[in-house]
């Protein structure tokens, strides 16, 4: 797992004020969960393949979206 959050001044392509990459990666280096809102797409998440629009509401709540999808990935069948 890696977390990397950024206080950035508040700008067109950072309107928040932040930036940040979560990710976590299965044992061979597959993305399996993602959070981030680089520039040109914005907030968005990435879940066992498939990349979604994600709302911004707030680092805590990022933080806590994260941590309930990688519960998710840790519950499902293999």
């Amino acid at each position: 797992m890696i977390v990397k959050v950024w206080k950035v001044p508040v700008s067109a392509t950072s309107p928040h004020g932040v930036d940040y990459s979560l990710v976590l990666l299965s044992p061979t280096g597959e993305r399996l969960v993602g959070y981030d809102n680089h520039w040109p797409k914005g907030h968005h998440r990435h879940f066992l393949g498939a990349e979604t629009a994600y709302r911004y509401q707030g680092i805590e709540r990022l933080i806590a979206d994260f941590q309930t999808d990688i519960g998710t990935v840790k519950r499902r069948p293999v």
